[in-house]
């Protein structure tokens, strides 16, 4: 049997702090919270001088699927500039997924991309991943993040650009530029980046087609990758056809050139067997 409502609401209002966390952790394990506890729980966000208890509040309104009031994730946002990182990072969490964020909002997370901690910066990846009313200085923002020093957040960033049907041709050839970083940790985010999208351009990856080929060439000595060269250019990843689209004829002829003189074998679309990269080009 649960606790009635008031009942809640009366024990969070009266109980000592320590009672009053175990309480909201508790609670933020319901699938449905009743307004009155969110109400309550939420007003104590803009006075809250315990951390532990401000995380713990943060926490439960981020397990609130239903909608929040304009007025309780402003009060979430505004911890994001709070000194303590758990905290930010708490509120980070609690505005992820949510649709009704406005552009502030995700500017505040998107402020955080460049945190000193990498837990802030992950988790503000994380929040903004997957939402389709990014501006294009955030995607920017995630895209710096595949230089980041901690693997960790490289990981995210991945992960968050990967698929992507809205990135400009500006910010893939940006990311096919990282093909050519010093650090190999960030030239490996960068193709596998690039290896999860849909399609790529021609247009954007021509400048950066030798180290496009040898990044691949790595990867594929642990996955399975080809080439195919032919009237319509593709990879293939694991068995996933990635095509090369656009409309750069120097850029195709480029793939074709340096494919050959790599000694990649150039098959037809309904050939045979296609050899993985690394077997098709010379030692």
């Amino acid at each position: 049997m649960e606790c009635p409502e008031q009942v809640l609401v009366n024990t969070l209002k009266q109980t000592s702090e320590d009672t009053r966390m175990i309480l909201l952790q508790s609670l933020s394990r319901r699938t449905i919270l009743p307004s009155s506890v969110v109400n309550v729980a939420s007003a104590w966000l803009n006075d809250c001088a315990s951390k532990s208890l401000c995380i713990a509040i943060l926490n439960l309104l981020g397990h609130h699927d239903n909608g929040l009031p304009n007025t309780i994730l402003q009060g979430i946002a505004a911890r994001l500039e709070d000194e303590n990182r758990y905290v930010r990072q708490a509120a980070i969490n609690a505005l992820q997924g949510r649709a009704d964020l406005t552009e502030g909002m995700l500017q505040g997370i998107a402020a955080r991309l460049e945190h000193e901690d990498r837990h802030v910066r992950q988790a503000a990846i994380k929040a903004l991943q997957g939402r389709a009313d990014l501006t294009e200085g955030m995607l920017q923002g995630i895209a710096a993040r595949l230089e980041d020093e901690d693997w960790h957040v490289r990981q995210a960033a991945i992960n968050a650009l990967q698929r992507r049907a809205d990135l400009t041709e500006g910010m893939l050839q940006g990311i096919a530029a990282r093909l050519e970083h010093k650090n190999r940790d960030v030239r490996q985010a960068a193709i596998k980046a690039l290896q999860g999208r849909a399609a790529l351009w021609l247009d954007a990856l021509s400048p950066y087609i030798k180290p496009f080929y040898k990044a691949l060439l790595q990867e594929s000595f642990q996955e399975h990758i080809y080439w195919c060269a032919s009237d319509h250019d593709f990879i293939v990843v694991n068995l996933r056809h990635i095509p090369l689209i656009g409309n750069q004829r120097n850029g195709k002829e480029a793939v074709v050139k340096l494919l050959l003189r790599k000694g990649a074998t150039i098959v037809a679309m309904n050939g045979g067997r296609r050899p993985p990269l690394h077997l098709a080009a010379e030692n």
